[in-house]
Order: structure tokens, then C-alpha cells, then sequence
């Protein structure tokens, strides 16, 4: 399947489009309280290093040895109903907003710029952006398979911006991430082809190469619909938790068994599926930046490079995340907004803001 283009189409009609995504907003609003059920930590960021706090620690986990590093900070109970630890649902609705804007705005000003409608464009590619945000949501919380499902939601609401952007029909390809591998479904007869994520794949061997002691998790990486590799022996003393190199997972293995839950006041087990929520997230920011801008762009930039198009289809180069390497050293953590998101749809529940 080549890259070509669907053609020009118009899917709204007057309000009928606008009224779609306020019932999705609406969808997604009444849903979060009801299925939220427990809280569940990036080349784009990583789970929050440890802030100190004057907060005492309670009298059951004061004689747990402390990790020098951590912080003493609480746990906010969560009940059903509630967007989880250090969330509120105005957060939540932010976030839905968000999302759906920068669907709409992906959308709406390509599908202008290609003599399109920006209002189909919006129209569309906001009701995909309340696709990527439902689709955060899921992978943020501590539910079964909810990482993968909600990677492969997110994804198809991406998918669903970029068709808008390009003026195609809505679902003519979808982008569906599996570990290592993406494939492209193109709906309109084209069939499937997988192409090979380079940075995701050059991040995984580096895990094992690194001498990190690193370990792959099966369970979990299925869950999660990527690599998670546990590493015993990072010598380091940033205090993060996890990260995610592309689209690979990273949860330090010694953070889990040494204090540092206990330290934070939840047992080893919330601990790790709280840092893996977060680290889930940062997975899906990964795809839904790749799918909008990072494929569009790279695909122009390696063409005029005179990279044919049999090797743009089946290699991904994800030069988008040197972007955001640059940007996490510009930005300070506290002010990063990938990692505001991850926070809030997590629980992770750090002082870092």
C-alpha cells in the first residue's frame, strides 16, 4: 500500500458536525465518573522525580526505610467516580478540551491549506481528538488491558484527525501501533502493511545493551501494547521512576523493591501500577505526535532527500522525538504539559507542580 491520498470529502453538514463532537464531549464527560474505577508513570518525559515535602509521614509507613531521594507525600483515596489521585474532573474536562482542540486545529488549517473545508477539518479532526483523549484516559487508569485498548482508541482517533487533515474520508487509514511495529490499514481496499518504528526498536536493544540488568515483562507489555522492560541496575541518582523512550517502557525494578513505595505511602504493587499508567500515557502522546505531524513531516523531508518510497513505508524514523528531546531541555519539568497530562489521567500523585 503507497501513501496516496483520499479524496476530498465533506462529512458535516451546517451544525450537524459540531453538534457530533459536543455529544462526544458530552459522551466522554458522563462516562469518566462512572468507569473510573482506582488509579493506575517518557522520550517525552519521565515519571516525576521525587519532591521533598513538609508533609509528615503517617505513623504506618514511618519505620519503612526511606529512600534518601523521595519525598513523603500521601495518598488521596479514590473512590468510584473519582478522576483518581491529585485529579479533579475540571482537569479531566481541560484535557478533553484540549485534545479535541488540537484535533480540530490539525485538521481544520491542513484541510484549508489543501483548498479544503477548515470546518469539516475541525469538525472531524476534533471528534478524533476526543478519540486520543478517551483513549488517554483508559490507558491511564490500573483497568485489564486498558493500556492496549486504549492505545489502539487513542490511535484510531489520531488516525481519524490526520484522514480529516488530508480531506479523506474518515476512517480511510488507521494507524494501529503493536510494540515495535505499526501497521496501516487502509480501509478503502488498500489492505494492511506494517512498517518498523526505528526508535522504539533502537530503544529496546539499547535496554539490554546498557548493562541496566533490564528485563522484559510480558504480561505487561501486552497489556500495555509496547515493550516494558524492568531495569534492576541503573546507577543513578535522578529519583525518576520510568520512562518511555518511544514507544519503550523503562520501570526501574530497584525503585519498586528498595522503599521508595513506602516512602510515597502506597505498597510496591499501586506504586508499579501507578508508574506504568503514567509511562502508558507518555506512550500515546508518542503515537498521537507521530501520526498528526511526525509521519507528514518526515515523509516530505526524506522524499526530498531522495529516500524512495518503498523504504518510507516500512521504516519509521520518528525524527519527531528529537523535537521533544530538545523541548524537555528547555522546559522545565514542572512546566512540561505531556507530563501535566500524564499526572492527571495516572494518579501519580507527585508535589511537582
Amino acid at each position: 500500500m503507497g501513501r496516496e491520498r483520499g479524496e476530498r470529502v465533506c462529512c458535516c453538514d451546517g451544525g450537524v458536525g459540531f453538534r457530533v463532537v459536543a455529544l462526544l464531549l458530552g459522551l466522554c464527560l458522563s462516562l469518566s465518573p462512572v468507569l473510573a474505577a482506582g488509579p493506575s508513570h517518557s522520550l517525552w518525559g519521565q515519571t516525576a522525580p521525587a519532591h521533598p515535602q513538609v508533609i509528615p509521614t503517617p505513623p504506618e509507613v514511618a519505620t519503612v526505610p526511606h529512600h534518601p531521594a523521595a519525598g513523603n507525600i500521601p495518598t488521596i483515596p479514590t473512590l468510584p467516580g473519582d478522576p483518581g489521585p491529585g485529579a479533579t474532573h475540571g482537569d479531566h474536562l481541560l484535557l478533553l478540551t484540549g485534545n479535541v482542540l488540537i484535533g480540530g486545529l490539525t485538521g481544520g488549517l491542513r484541510q484549508w491549506r489543501g483548498d479544503g473545508s477548515f470546518r469539516d477539518g475541525f469538525v472531524r479532526g476534533g471528534l478524533g481528538g476526543g478519540l486520543t483523549f478517551a483513549g488517554k484516559w483508559a490507558a491511564g487508569r490500573d483497568i485489564p488491558a486498558g493500556g492496549l485498548a486504549g492505545r489502539w482508541l487513542a490511535a484510531t482517533g489520531a488516525s481519524v484527525t490526520r484522514n480529516a487533515s488530508e480531506g479523506a474520508p474518515t476512517f480511510h487509514r488507521l494507524v494501529l501501533p503493536m510494540g515495535p511495529v505499526r501497521l496501516h490499514w487502509g480501509t478503502g481496499g488498500e489492505g494492511i502493511r506494517a512498517s518498523l518504528d526505528l526508535f522504539t526498536t533502537a530503544s529496546l536493544a539499547g535496554a539490554y545493551l546498557s548493562g541496566i540488568g533490564a528485563s522484559l515483562d510480558l504480561g505487561r507489555s501486552l497489556g500495555s501494547g509496547g515493550p516494558v522492560v524492568m531495569a534492576q541496575d541503573w546507577e543513578d541518582d535522578w529519583g525518576w521512576h520510568g520512562r518511555a523512550f518511544g514507544g519503550t517502557v523503562i520501570l526501574r525494578g530497584d525503585h519498586m523493591e528498595d522503599g521508595w513505595s513506602h516512602s510515597v505511602g502506597v505498597g510496591p504493587e499501586e506504586f508499579l501500577a501507578r508508574a506504568l499508567a503514567h509511562e502508558r500515557v507518555h506512550l500515546i502522546q508518542y503515537d498521537q505526535a507521530w501520526i498528526l505531524w511526525g509521519e507528514p513531516v518526515e515523509d516530505r523531508l526524506l522524499g526530498a532527500l531522495g529516500v524512495g518510497e518503498g523504504v518510507r513505508d516500512r521504516l519509521d524514523f520518528s525524527i519527531h522525538s528529537l523535537v521533544f528531546f530538545g523541548l524537555e531541555r528547555v522546559i522545565p519539568y514542572e512546566d512540561q504539559p505531556w507530563e501535566w497530562e500524564a499526572h492527571r489521567l495516572s494518579g501519580t500523585n507527585w508535589d511537582w507542580h
